[in-house]
């Protein structure tokens, strides 16, 4: 009877018996290390989908600077009743960090047209500037012709792009059927125009294709004669000066053209008055 009980009291002990501490822990460890698993790759996730997110807005970003430069481009404006104020200046100095003024007919889509109303004719100008964290900006500013710009389109410029570490601009040059660096005749407009721009969030990255973007835009290059821009003259005989202005040395594709040789004297001589303004306005 005796052995029996103890028996039976040995049983009962055994099936109340819980978890050891060694057994508490060993679990502890394996959720630990699952959890741990489970951070580390939504970490990563969340990683990978942050850089893909920031690469498709730099792209978009620098997509839509040059488009924003092309449209402009496409609108310069050259009157030659008024070539001091309708000057078309480059300063590639730096030919990494370019700068660039003109003045074109700009639609109602283009940025910031709703601030100047009617006033769709207006200078623009393209300038490189440091911004935040030792990085360049590509900044836009405009101000309708003959109008001083006001202090908040100085003070705060459309930034185009971020990190910006090449803008360069080079002119089709029919003189010398070839790109040039400089474009000095600014009372003229080139005909082509190839502008590249490449950024990177990181300066000291090495720039890769996908960095660069590459345009060549077409212009209109012959300048409205200032007959014409009066309403005096034949208009039959002022659109044919006009036409054979704007097209030489360009094919139809908007290409350069070496079996058509422009005119060396085309572009007048430099407006030295247009090109120190521009100077002195650069910031």
């Amino acid at each position: 009877m005796t052995t029996r009980s103890a028996i039976d009291s040995l049983r009962r002990t055994k099936s109340h018996r819980g978890f050891t501490i060694v057994e508490i822990l060993i679990a502890l460890m394996m959720l630990m290390v699952i959890i741990t698993g489970i951070y580390a790759s939504w970490i990563s996730i969340l990683k990978g989908s942050k850089i893909g997110l920031d690469a498709a807005k730099e792209v978009q970003r620098k997509r839509i600077a040059s488009r924003v430069l092309q449209d402009a481009l496409m609108c310069a404006q050259l009157y030659g009743a008024n070539e001091a104020h309708y000057a078309f200046m480059a300063d590639t100095s730096n030919p990494e960090m370019a700068a660039l003024s003109f003045v074109a007919d700009l639609p109602d889509s283009f940025p910031r047209s709703g601030r100047y109303g009617d006033e769709k004719v207006r200078r623009v100008t393209f300038t490189v500037e440091p911004g935040k964290n030792g990085l360049n900006n590509l900044v836009m500013r405009q101000t309708p012709i003959l109008r001083l710009m006001d202090q908040s389109e100085e003070e705060n410029p459309l930034i185009l792009a971020k990190g910006v570490q090449i803008f360069g601009i080079e002119f089709w040059d029919n003189a010398i059927m070839d790109w040039g660096a400089e474009w000095l005749r600014t009372n003229s407009i080139p005909p082509l125009v190839r502008v590249v721009l490449a950024s990177s969030a990181d300066r000291n990255a090495k720039l890769m294709p996908q960095d660069v973007v590459t345009r060549v835009v077409k212009l209109q290059e012959g300048a409205v004669p200032a007959n014409l821009q009066m309403g005096g003259g034949n208009p039959v005989q002022n659109a044919a000066r006009l036409n054979a202005g704007g097209n030489r040395g360009v094919g139809l594709d908007g290409q350069p053209n070496p079996n058509r040789r422009g005119n060396p004297r085309a572009g007048g001589m430099r407006n030295n008055q247009g090109a120190q303004r521009f100077q002195s306005g650069r910031r």
